[in-house]
């Protein structure tokens, strides 16, 4: 397997103890949102969360003008780890930015095996896990829950897509 993710086009965020915990953003959040934008990758959020709520969030944090797409499952009916939102995902953000992205040109970054970790597996895309939070000693149950590659923070992520 490559040991590097060069062909990223676009990302897939999980929120909650991915790009914050406890009420509070963990401190390389920003600058790594920053330097993916400046890359010109395309940036969603998958939540399970009401859409009005990661509205606010990514507001409160003043994190809005980096993500092209929130998907929310609530809106589709259904919760990660259902695949089918890594198909709307891809749609969704295509349309935003205005051109198709594959399947092989998508990552998604969550920190729980069970939900985040198995929806981009069974949906087809490469997973990375951060090891911070509340399921960083979460075991995963099967292939579908086990990542591509897990990091400690988004500085090892960008090495990754270095």
């Amino acid at each position: 397997m490559s040991k590097s993710l060069k062909s990223v086009k676009a990302v897939i965020f999980d929120m909650q103890e991915t790009l914050y915990t406890n009420s509070r953003l963990y401190p390389d959040t920003e600058q790594f949102l920053k330097n993916l934008m400046e890359k010109g990758i395309a940036l969603a959020v998958l939540s399970n969360a009401p859409k009005t709520v990661v509205e606010n969030i990514l507001a409160e944090f003043k994190l809005t003008k980096f993500f092209d797409s929130i998907i929310c499952a609530p809106d589709y009916d259904t919760t990660k780890p259902d695949p089918m939102l890594i198909g709307i995902t891809l749609a969704v953000l295509g349309d935003a930015v205005g051109k198709k992205i594959g399947k092989n040109q998508i990552l998604f970054i969550g920190d729980r095996p069970s939900k985040d970790i198995r929806c981009a597996k069974q949906g087809g895309i490469k997973a990375v896990r951060v090891l911070r939070g509340l399921y960083t000693t979460e075991i995963p149950e099967d292939k579908y829950e086990t990542a591509d590659f897990e990091v400690k923070d988004f500085k090892e992520v960008q090495k990754l897509l270095a």
